[in-house]
């Protein structure tokens, strides 16, 4: 029996994936905006820009209106203010990390993407946990009629995405193509599963309907209650003119 989801509508994105810290004297800049995701605030989050802490700016259902910039070493870390700082103490740390990502590259269009964790509360300040993935959001790297999804669980899953069959690895993402099935006026067939000691288990099942001109990322997230297996899914679509699709 198929599985019902929630998803919720914005704007959108493309991808590279997190990964240890880089001790390197190589640089980097990227141009971002930000988006965040789960049962979170997104309150008092900050980055530093290589020669300031920044705060950083979520909006509910888009993309930040803000377009921020990151230059130096290949990593970017997400910090909050430290409610026990002493300005006179000289081991006190004024902001505290919370998250980082390892960029592979400069980008210039490109969207930060955070995946809170489920017991996430504002009033647990510095003891907030994220996933952060960052996300190319330029035509090029994601077409129109493409639905970029990305498993920001902790289990590696396998499924079908409209035409494809695909293996996602946890924090990894994958690009299919949807048009086939639009342009027969079908519903987009998403399903995932995950291997168990007993066998595959079913974790999500839905078709979703979707007009042609769309880029659409599908975030896969952990179940909100512990022993559950039914996944989180958020959704963020990207909606182009056709003039600006057709220039792809």
């Amino acid at each position: 029996m198929a599985r019902r989801f929630t998803t919720f509508i914005a704007l959108a994105f493309g991808l590279l994936s997190g990964q240890p810290a880089l001790f390197s004297q190589e640089q980097v800049k990227i141009h971002f905006r930000t988006f965040g995701v789960g049962m979170d605030s997104f309150e008092g989050l900050y980055y530093n820009d290589g020669k300031e802490f920044i705060s950083l700016e979520f909006e509910k259902t888009s993309r930040s209106s803000i377009d921020y910039q990151y230059s130096g070493t290949p990593q970017i870390s997400i910090f909050t203010r430290n409610s026990t700082y002493q300005e006179h103490e000289p081991n006190s740390q004024e902001f505290l990390p919370l998250a980082k990502l390892r960029i592979n590259r400069s980008l210039e269009n490109a969207l930060l993407l955070l995946v809170a964790h489920p017991e996430n509360r504002q009033f647990l300040k510095e003891e907030r946990q994220y996933k952060i993935f960052l996300l190319d959001d330029s035509p090029e790297a994601f077409p129109s009629n493409s639905i970029n999804v990305i498993n920001a669980t902790e289990v590696d899953l396998y499924g079908k995405v409209a035409n494809a069959k695909i293996t996602l690895p946890r924090n990894s993402n994958q690009l299919v193509n949807y048009s086939s099935f639009t342009s027969r006026n079908k519903p987009i067939p998403i399903a995932f599963a995950f291997n168990t000691d007993d066998g595959p288990r079913l974790t999500m099942s839905n078709e979703v309907p979707l007009s042609l001109n769309r880029r659409v990322i599908l975030i896969l997230m952990n179940p909100r209650r512990e022993g559950s297996i039914r996944i989180e899914v958020r959704t963020l679509i990207d909606l182009l003119a056709p003039k600006e699709a057709g220039a792809e």
